[in-house]
């Protein structure tokens, strides 16, 4: 294709030591185009505008083909982590008021599926996909940030609490974390498995752009007063450090695969290369004429960096080999053939079996590989890394023998393995099964004392405890009501307490809370609100760090609890399961909350609340002599989403000693 060498001392002046290394300046098809992007495997690049998306081999001008959109406006446009699709956004084509999501096949070019496209869905400005490409993130003008799962192309969450458009996402590559940002000129960091929000990062200007530094859980942004800040998500230090001022508005950031560099695109026609840990400017660009440098990508081979003009259809490409970029971890190394070595530290001199009466095992170590570990799984379950390759994780076990295997891979597939057996001796042989007790505890709080009055926290209390009582196997002697001024901390904590001491291996337990609920992003801890509890006090809360302690140590057979407040899904656990024959025989730990961490209704006055509204219909309507708590979450968790706009969540309970069981309802005889 035709170059334009000649144009170069006309169109910018530059402080760079790329002066000598632009390879190209090229017009592509696109009139304002407002992205461009390499590939995860470095063998593409891509250039979007409206209703196009260029496809061209990378440090090339070299066209491969054009797929043509039905968007007006094409906002977000990535590839998928493995290369073989890209994910579009942006506005509608053909009435300009709503949008969805495309999905492509990169090298066919054709559409593979569609995401969302509702009449009322409002245009979308941010994308993100999770490092193993099972999530996509989206956002816009709406302010909700939709969650879509990538196999089913469902929606399988949202999340709220921003209040004008979000214009950037980014996930860290262990998948964990979502970032946004936009016009609430704030950044909000979120967990992926449990949605909580765990950290809000105030920035006083508007967030276009923002990336995760790979492998860290650093995040640089960039705003609109020029502002270029690196914030560290695990610290409590909201403010960041200043990584440099672009003096505009800063459109676009991109970060070399190893972290080293971060590349900037200002309003003011220029781009700028900063070295990450030394906060310095390693060069700066500034063009004379031609557009705002509206986008830029390093490609992860660390080999070159193309920007994008905004409005005259002008790409360039450099040559930045000189930067010693290492390339990406994706990037696979044929000659590596040495498996990570596995260390373990806990259990304590670990040898073949391991012998305990507990009934959970925790496992420590660390996972050492040069080229960088891409996954750790224990007993199928995958396990996160923190950054210095050290991890921990509770492993449940059922009576008799355990195997454990763990498994780490490197990012070159090569597979190491540890095994070992935990024994765990059956602490509930020798009991009468036929003796089976059900308790129940049930809060509900109407009439606090400092906090706002709630309508129908104790008439729902009071009502689950009739529908148990009349029609299930749940006796008066068993049952505890605990409602308005009788719902102390004091109160509560020592009736939880109570518990540990009677109920015996082969009894259940079930605990019903209707009332306040608090959510601390600082200390990303969850509480419950007593009768009594002082706003703005919070050891007069009940935390969720307190209640699984004393959940822990109930040794029941089954454990449900059931929370209709704003409620913290660090509750829950991350691990999924599949169907386990005879649940019965099996311990189990489960919750159901009313929400994640958002208000949940509490009803008209006299009524119920639309959560314990469902919980009750299902009792009382079921026919059967027995079902599993499955069901009635299940029931329960869509019967309120498609009646309210709160989420609720059911899962089993995180480490308080879930072994794949369920808790079986027994119609009363």
């Amino acid at each position: 294709m035709k170059k334009y060498p000649a144009l170069l001392a006309l169109f910018f002046v530059s402080l760079s030591l790329f002066a000598q290394k632009e390879l190209l300046n090229f017009k592509h098809p696109g009139w304002e185009s407002k992205l461009i992007a390499y590939s995860p495997d470095s063998k593409y690049m891509l250039i979007a505008g409206p209703q196009t998306i260029c496809i061209y081999y990378a440090g090339t001008d070299d066209e491969i083909g054009i797929i043509k959109t039905r968007y007006k406006e094409i906002n977000a446009c990535l590839f998928t982590p493995d290369s073989k699709y890209i994910i579009s956004a942006g506005r509608d084509n053909i009435n300009g008021t709503h949008s969805c999501i495309t999905i492509w096949d990169a090298e066919k070019k054709t559409e593979v599926k569609k995401l969302g496209g509702r009449p009322k869905d409002k245009e979308i400005f941010a994308l993100a996909i999770s490092e193993n490409g099972k999530y996509l993130f989206s956002a816009g003008k709406d302010s909700v940030i939709k969650q879509w799962d990538m196999e089913t192309g469902n929606q399988v969450g949202s999340y709220s609490g921003n209040s004008k458009p979000t214009l950037a996402l980014d996930v860290t590559s262990d998948s964990r974390y979502m970032a946004s940002a936009g016009g609430d000129e704030k950044i909000f960091i979120r967990e992926i498995s449990s949605g909580a929000l765990i950290k809000t990062i105030p920035k006083n200007s508007w967030i276009r752009a923002l990336k995760f530094v790979p492998n860290t859980k650093l995040l640089v942004s960039g705003a609109d007063n020029g502002n270029i800040y690196i914030n560290d998500i695990s610290g409590r230090d909201s403010a960041g450090t200043l990584l440099g001022d672009a003096k505009k508005r800063v459109y676009a950031l991109s970060i070399s695969g190893d972290g080293k560099y971060v590349v900037s695109s200002s309003i003011d026609k220029s781009f700028t290369v900063w070295h990450l840990e030394d906060k310095t400017i390693y060069s700066h660009t500034s063009y004379k004429k031609g557009g705002t440098v509206i986008s830029n990508s390093i490609s992860p081979d660390g080999k070159y960096l193309a920007i994008l003009h905004y409005g005259n259809r002008d790409a360039r490409i450099f040559d930045i080999k000189d930067l010693n970029i290492t390339p990406a971890y994706k990037l696979k190394n044929k000659d590596d053939k040495n498996p990570p070595q596995i260390y373990i530290s806990a259990p304590a001199n670990l040898r073949d079996i391991v012998k305990t009466s507990k009934d959970l095992l925790n496992i420590k170590g660390s996972i050492i590989d040069e080229s960088g570990v891409q996954k750790l799984i224990v007993n199928g379950i995958e396990t996160p890394l923190k950054d210095n390759g050290n991890f921990t994780i509770w492993v449940p076990l059922t009576p008799g023998s355990n195997n454990i295997v763990i498994q780490a891979t490197d990012i070159n597939n090569n597979t190491s393995l540890r095994k070992f057996t935990a024994i765990r001796k059956d602490m509930s042989e020798g009991e009468d099964s036929t003796d089976i007790k059900n308790y129940l505890l049930v809060i509900g709080i109407n009439n606090y004392i400092y906090w706002p009055k709630l309508n129908n926290a104790v008439k729902d209390a009071k009502d689950v405890v009739s529908a148990l009582m009349t029609l299930y196997s749940f006796d008066s002697s068993d049952v505890t009501l605990l409602t308005d001024s009788a719902a102390t901390r004091n109160t509560i904590y020592k009736t939880l307490r109570s518990y540990i001491e009677k109920v015996r291996p082969q009894d259940n337990f079930l605990l019903y809370y209707s009332g306040h609920g608090m959510f601390d992003e600082l200390l990303n801890e969850g509480y419950w609100i007593p009768y009594d509890a002082q706003i703005g006090n919070e050891g007069d809360y009940l935390a969720n760090s307190s209640l699984l302690k004393i959940l822990q140590n109930i040794n029941s057979k089954h454990t449900f609890l059931v929370a209709d407040a704003c409620f913290s899904g660090a509750l829950f656990s991350e691990a999924s399961r599949g169907y386990v024959e005879n649940v019965s025989k099996y311990k189990s730990r489960w919750g159901l909350a009313s929400g994640r961490l958002e208000k949940v209704s509490d009803g008209q006055s006299g009524t119920n609340s639309p959560f314990a509204s469902s919980f009750i219909d299902y009792l009382k309507q079921n026919k059967k002599e027995s079902f599993p708590v499955s069901e009635i979450i299940q029931y329960v968790k869509v019967k309120v989403a498609e009646t309210s706009n709160q989420t609720p969540m059911g899962n089993p309970l995180k480490n308080v000693g879930d072994e794949g069981g369920e808790f079986i309802f027994y119609k009363r005889k």
